[in-house]
């Protein structure tokens, strides 16, 4: 591979939105996820992120993270342009195939975050034995 190619992080995301839809649809299930996930920056997408940071925000609130819920809260915000606006909260609430499996697709986000953050780590201690930073 050259230097100039686009080398992807590793995500994968049609388990963010299943994740996404998952608590859509479920709320409770979020309460599992949390443990699992540990913040809006698992993620790959940043617009997967600020829809689950508006999801833990309503849940704080006592308020369902629902669809309708959630597109108010994002307009709120003034991110639900910057998401993709209802749909992209409609499109994971149809994609996820059933929301029983929430905690197996936010594994699969947790573990592709930690993947992502062990080649950010190795990055940068290559970077700094080429001396490009310093240690």
């Amino acid at each position: 591979m050259r230097d100039t190619e686009l080398i992807v992080p590793p995500s994968d995301l049609e388990a963010e939105r299943c994740v996404l839809g998952s608590i859509a649809l479920t709320p409770s299930v979020l309460d599992e996820v949390v443990p699992i996930l540990r913040g809006p920056a698992a993620f790959y997408s940043a617009a997967h992120g600020s829809i689950y940071a508006a999801m833990i925000a309503l849940a704080g609130r006592g308020t369902p993270p629902d669809a309708v819920t959630l597109r108010d809260e994002l307009r709120r915000r003034g991110e639900l342009d910057r998401i993709g606006g209802s749909e992209a909260i409609e499109a994971a609430v149809v994609e996820v195939p059933h929301s029983s499996s929430a905690t197996y697709y936010a594994r699969i986000v947790a573990d592709r975050a930690a993947v992502r953050a062990v080649r950010s780590a190795a990055h940068t201690i290559l970077r700094a034995i080429d001396g490009d930073i310093p240690l």
